[in-house]
């Protein structure tokens, strides 16, 4: 046992390292999304839609005629209680200010001459417009409302919409720029930004969730230069996703950019091996964020885009896909089966959005699981709202609950559940079916969780046997009222899930699953092997616990013991 004593050190001391460092910085929130920053300089993350006019070898295929010839949505996403809604676009013209003013310093760019109209347009949660601004030269506009120039608008935020008066309704605002041909036969980029606020747009206002359906249109002029974009999807569902890009150009070795993925806890990371050729589209699978024993690493991930100018400018599209999407080319707006999109903050940060997690512990019975015998499991499910988010969650009866699903045959309901608010209904013990439950209303800041066991007999030897549903079978979801609170916006009622399968293997011993959260954290899991001892993993507990004053609970199912210690 001497001989052993150095390496349980060395694991326990090396996991604490990791562990203290992610969760220091987990501490630190985030505020709201805001939009996309502008200051006019080369830096800014600015949007470059194109008029239907353009061909889709130059980039943008939802917004040329010969692709989806359409316009491009994106959501704010307003509480209640908001006094004013203000929506502001950064250079909002397009080529007001002349041909080599605005090229030059990355926003707008001629194709030929500026002939290139964009309409703007704000919906309300209930779907009726406000009302609209269009911008653009005296050619290429096929609009019969007044529209202008608008020099003012160049290379500065411009307030399009203020909603005071009533308050703003409550719920998912649609703004919509169109290029379409519907608007304009001019073949120009307009490079814009978007912020939504309350009226103060610094740091002493409410900065509010901005994000895009679908589609992220991203591109670089004719500079020799490139431009870096950060994105977060809101991944939300299943096992496995993909990455569709458009238009990068890519040929002989050189991608002229790149595009990555990152969970919220940093653990997985998705990097597309190149990027998409001349006008052409590119689907990149990504999996393996989650494990048989945890499925967790689902809400706001991050997307960081490089886009190169490859001798004459270059624009591209972006969208995520969930696992049920079809391969590109896409054929509406938004798509389905995509993730949305948001916006980071002025300040350049993430924003903060609710998630589901599901974890799986051995109680008792062999370990590793045997044919023909049984193993009792536990299976966690943690609905999350951080600190910070927009408001409350909410869950009613009948149809916004947490659906969880015991799938039967080797796996049986074993009785046991608990949970935070109401267990609406389950299995009979030794049956199959679904678990539903009403966490209620589940507050920034509050975490619901339901527990409840299961007994598993795996039938053949080296099996993989799912304990809860797949997310093509009855995988475990959410369905809730969110942030907005607009009961009546169809928008505002949300599904998270179906999550990833919890699975056994018939012959491979179940890891211990160390979860890490606290009030002032995000949440933080790490799998140790299954070999780890009760020591090592009390240790790392107590250690981390006294360093970062997080809340950590640590649950291990090994040799016949199942332990949950709170330091």
């Amino acid at each position: 046992m001497a001989q052993t004593k150095p390496a349980v050190l060395h694991l326990t001391l090396a996991l604490l390292l990791v562990l203290a460092s992610a969760l220091m910085v987990a501490r630190v929130q985030p505020v709201l999304a805001g939009g996309t920053p502008a200051s006019g300089t080369v830096t800014d993350q600015l949007l470059t839609q194109q008029g239907s006019g353009v061909l889709t070898q130059y980039g943008d295929y939802v917004g040329s005629s010969g692709g989806l010839n359409t316009y491009y949505s994106y959501f704010i996403e307003v509480p209640s209680g908001l006094s004013q809604l203000v929506v502001d676009i950064f250079d909002a013209d397009v080529g007001s200010n002349g041909f080599n003013n605005d090229q030059a310093n990355e926003r707008d760019r001629a194709i030929g001459a500026y002939n290139t109209c964009a309409r703007y347009t704000l919906y309300r949660p209930n779907g009726t417009p406000v009302s609209d601004v269009a911008v653009g030269p005296s050619s290429g506009c096929f609009l019969s409302r007044p529209y202008g120039n608008c020099p003012a608008c160049d290379n500065t935020w411009q307030t399009l919409y203020t909603v005071t008066d009533p308050p703003p309704p409550n719920g998912h605002w649609e703004l919509r720029v169109d290029m379409s041909s519907s608007v304009t036969s001019g073949d120009d980029v307009n490079a814009f930004g978007i912020r939504a606020h309350d009226g103060a747009p610094g740091s002493g206002g409410t900065e509010l969730n901005v994000y895009a359906a679908s589609f992220h249109i991203v591109g670089i002029n004719d500079n020799g230069r490139s431009r870096s974009y950060t994105a977060h999807p809101y991944v939300t569902s299943g096992c496995s996703g993909d990455v569709n890009d458009f238009d990068w150009d890519a040929s002989g070795g050189n991608p002229y950019g790149s595009l990555t993925l990152t969970s919220p806890g940093t653990a997985f990371s998705h990097s597309n091996p190149t990027m998409s050729a001349n006008d052409s589209w590119q689907n990149t699978s990504f999996t393996d964020w989650t494990s048989d024993s945890s499925a967790h690493d689902y809400g706001i991930w991050t997307g960081s885009i490089n886009i190169e100018d490859y001798g004459s400018g270059n624009y591209g599209v972006v969208y995520v896909g969930n696992f049920a999407a079809s391969a590109p080319p896409p054929t509406s707006q938004p798509q389905a089966n995509t993730f949305r999109v948001y916006f980071p903050t002025d300040a350049g940060g993430a924003p903060i959005k609710p998630y589901v997690r599901q974890y799986l512990t051995r109680i008792s019975g062999p370990n590793p699981p045997q044919v023909s015998q049984t193993t009792r499991f536990s299976v966690l499910v943690e609905v999350l709202n951080p600190s910070g988010s927009l408001g409350a969650i909410s869950f009613s009866s009948p149809s916004n609950l947490v659906t969880a699903n015991v799938p039967g045959d080797q796996v049986v309901y074993a009785d046991n559940a608990s949970a935070t608010g109401t267990i609406v209904g389950q299995p009979v013990v030794g049956g199959s079916g679904n678990i539903t439950w009403d966490p209620g209303t589940v507050a920034a800041g509050a975490t619901a969780t339901l527990s409840y066991e299961v007994d598993v007999t795996p039938a053949l030897p080296g099996a993989r046997v799912p304990v809860t549903g797949t997310p093509l079978s009855n995988g475990t979801i959410a369905q809730y009222l969110d942030e907005t609170g607009n009961a009546s916006q169809a928008r505002a009622t949300y599904t998270f899930g179906p999550l990833c399968e919890l699975a056994i293997t018939e012959g491979v011993a179940t890891a211990i699953t160390l979860t890490a959260f606290s009030a002032r954290s995000a949440p933080l899991v790490a799998t140790l092997p299954a070999s780890s001892s009760r020591l090592t993993t009390v240790m790392l507990v107590a250690l981390v616990g006294a360093l970062t004053g997080a809340l950590l609970v640590w649950r291990c199912a090994q040799n016949g013991e199942d332990s949950t210690v709170r330091t």
